[in-house]
């Protein structure tokens, strides 16, 4: 959007588009908290909202394997050997590793990564989870990672934190179950995982208080998807969400990539009632 042509973009759409966001609708919802620290800062000095997450060194392991994966990478692309399809799936590699170990099995297509500890992400989960057991607090885990999701859910039954669990593999008739079960009240699993694609529409699990997304994709409004089936106008309470990204990783530039996607698209349906994006941070320590 070109400074000089944002009224003229606005006049134009205002034909077209009638929107009210949640904070018109329902005003006395708080807004959405998030939790960490800033990478960035804009020109004032402020800290750059849309970088906001929780960064993660990762383990020496996890480290090791990312930065053999990323030269190796590097080493292909330079040589010009891959194909725009074989550079995403670098990249793919690139983005799981920044969560965790991988091995590779062999089959006769390719070789599938499993996701295995040691994960910095994991270990701060179980730290979190510590926190919070016991408490009645309930959790939302998402990962666009099926792969990660399912290697997380086992690891945290093993260490005492029982979930429950949705993605694409999931039957129509055991997602309403466990949605039900997770939104009892009287339940006592605290922790509900979910693909980012199968549990970002469609569903409400307000029973929780806070969301940590272990990656994220490259559309903003994937994320904000599953945010929003915490955040509901259905229960009037505080959602605090915490990205985990690790330090000196793709993740970093998905973050500003992701972040300056957000703000074009806020622009663009918001700007022209004065609505900047802005996001509630937790905290800046």
């Amino acid at each position: 959007l070109l400074p000089h042509r944002q009224d003229a973009f606005d006049t134009m759409l205002a034909n077209y588009m009638l929107r009210r966001t949640k904070a018109e609708v329902a005003p006395d919802l708080p807004p959405k908290m998030y939790a960490g620290t800033p990478l960035a800062y804009l020109d004032d000095g402020s800290p750059d909202p849309t970088t906001v997450g929780v960064w993660l060194e990762m383990d020496p392991t996890q480290a090791k394997f990312y930065k053999e994966m990323e030269r190796e990478a590097l080493a292909r692309i330079e040589g010009g050997t891959l194909t725009a399809n074989g550079i995403l799936a670098e990249m793919t590699r690139l983005k799981q590793f920044s969560s965790s170990t991988y091995r590779f099995t062999s089959d006769s297509d390719s070789d599938r990564p499993v996701p295995i500890l040691p994960s910095n992400k994991y270990d701060w989960l179980v730290e979190f989870l510590a926190e919070r057991q016991g408490t009645g607090r309930k959790v939302v885990i998402a990962s666009q990672y099926t792969s990660l999701i399912n290697m997380a859910s086992e690891q945290l039954t093993r260490d005492g934190f029982p979930s429950y669990v949705l993605t694409g593999e999931t039957k129509q008739g055991d997602r309403a179950t466990l949605i039900s079960q997770f939104q009892n009240a009287d339940d006592s699993v605290q922790v509900f995982l979910i693909n980012t694609k199968a549990g970002g529409v469609a569903i409400t699990l307000d029973a929780a208080d806070e969301l940590v997304f272990l990656d994220e994709t490259y559309i903003p409004d994937d994320q904000i998807q599953v945010e929003d089936r915490i955040h509901r106008v259905s229960r009037l309470h505080q959602v605090t969400i915490y990205y985990l990204r690790s330090l000196g990783t793709i993740e970093e530039s998905i973050a500003a990539i992701t972040g300056a996607r957000d703000v074009l698209t806020r622009r663009a349906l918001d700007g022209s009632r004065g609505i900047d994006i802005s996001r509630k941070l937790l905290s800046n320590a």
